[in-house]
């Protein structure tokens, strides 16, 4: 993932949930086994964690100084990153802005998948839970400058009816793949935002590579959430590379 990673980009990972509410406790009990894996076994302290209701059954996690944070509901399961600038106080005059240390986007995605993938240890075996979407994000800040020949070429292609376009604020959804065997297509969300009249905002694009099931799945059969969530990163960062270098058809 080389034009990723030297990019200022942060990755997301969503799974889109179907509960059975004669398992809710049980499951809600088990999401504080994820905690305990943050405290415990990641070494953040307790202090560190940022825990705020979502719902009834749900909570969100955000870690305090790391940028990632999450979303644990019967519904949704979402891991994400952003960075966070933080203000060094300064007595009689204004703070200062503590800009944080930069990571690569490929690094950032497997530390989410590692707590994500625990999350689905700790719930495979609850038999009524399905899923039937995985998504896969990457989200990405940027001068045109420093973009790689396809996001360039992308841009490029948008612009053709009139020749150039000062200002974009699109999103396309694509069908790249579709397996009627496997019961699934695979699809992704292109969203550019920019705007030449002010060139200092840069340019914002986000894509968000989708597996979306005919079917909802049980979280425990087959490969599970496990298996299929390693296949679909798996996949969505061969299509980011893909789009990156402009190996797609503008013809």
């Amino acid at each position: 993932m080389v034009w990723l990673d030297s990019l200022l980009a942060v990755p997301a990972i969503g799974v889109r949930i179907s509960p059975d509410f004669k398992e809710i406790f049980d499951f809600q009990r088990r999401l504080e086994g994820f905690l305990d894996f943050l405290v415990n076994e990641e070494k953040f302290g307790i202090e560190k964690l940022e825990i705020k209701s979502q719902g009834i059954w749900g909570y969100s996690v955000s870690i305090q100084k790391t940028g990632f944070s999450f979303v644990l509901t019967p519904n949704d399961i979402i891991g994400q990153y952003a960075y966070e600038i933080g203000q060094i106080p300064k007595p009689g005059g204004l703070p200062t802005f503590q800009l944080p240390e930069t990571m690569p986007y490929s690094q950032l995605l497997e530390k989410i998948s590692t707590h994500v993938q625990k999350v689905f240890a700790l719930i495979k075996d609850l038999r009524g839970f399905r899923f039937d979407r995985i998504g896969i994000v990457a989200n990405v800040g940027s001068d045109k400058e420093s973009l790689p020949p396809g996001v360039l070429k992308w841009i490029e292609n948008l612009s053709k009816p009139w020749g150039t376009l000062t200002k974009s604020e699109s999103l396309l959804l694509a069908k790249l793949h579709e397996n009627e065997e496997g019961g699934y297509r695979d699809q992704c969300h292109h969203i550019v935002k920019f705007d030449d009249t002010t060139p200092e905002t840069g340019i914002r694009f986000t894509l968000d590579w989708q597996r979306v099931f005919e079917g909802s799945i049980p979280i425990s059969e087959g490969k599970g959430l496990s298996g299929n969530l390693t296949s679909c990163k798996n996949e969505a960062l061969t299509y980011f590379q893909r789009f990156g270098e402009g190996d797609l058809n503008y013809d």
